[in-house]
């Protein structure tokens, strides 16, 4: 039998032993390191590759809006919501421009957005919001109206009515020319 370390140089002998050491050591290192071993503000943003942690990877719970710092999150990094356009009652249509849409964020918060405006007689029900996006007590929130006239208000029950409410020196024909529906709550 022939000798395997014949002709074998101090070299090639060392080498060998380095890429040994070297891949041990890092299966090593990657198999001890928790959570305790890292500091504080090691890893950021820039560290984490686009797409690097799905949301398969948090826990329930493991990041809520309580443990994210003012400006945290930006826009650019949430996911769009995935909106729905209202089906609009009473000659209520959407305001040139603009939709009435209604979507749910990962959170549970109900979003809705647009501009709608009314021909014919004035009827304060807009909508109705469909299940899955009702409140489950009635929300009352401030509202805007053609020209800033004020006060008016959207209610939303918990049968999903979606109406404007609109008080002196308000008019009804203020709200049917444009009412915001943008708008966000906890069902």
């Amino acid at each position: 039998m022939k000798n395997p370390f014949r002709g074998a140089r101090y070299a090639n002998v060392t080498a060998t032993l380095a890429l040994v050491v070297a891949l041990g050591g890092t299966g090593y290192a990657a198999a001890t390191i928790g959570t305790k071993d890292i500091k504080n503000n090691a890893v950021t943003s820039a560290k984490i590759k686009n797409k690097g942690v799905l949301t398969k990877d948090l826990k329930d719970g493991g990041v809520s809006s309580l443990k994210i710092k003012d400006d945290g999150v930006r826009p650019r990094d949430v996911a769009d919501i995935q909106m729905h356009d209202l089906t609009l009652l009473n000659g209520w249509s959407a305001y040139p421009g603009l939709t009435a849409q209604v979507g749910i964020d990962a959170e549970g918060v109900v979003h809705l957005r647009g501009g709608v405006t009314q021909n014919g007689g004035f009827n304060g029900v807009i909508a109705t919001l469909p299940e899955g996006f009702r409140p489950s007590e009635t929300v009352y929130v401030a509202t805007n109206l053609l020209a800033a006239a004020g006060p008016a208000r959207l209610n939303i029950t918990t049968g999903g009515t979606l109406m404007v409410q609109v008080g002196a020196p308000a008019t009804d024909a203020q709200a049917q020319g444009f009412t915001s529906i943008t708008t966000s709550f906890v069902p």
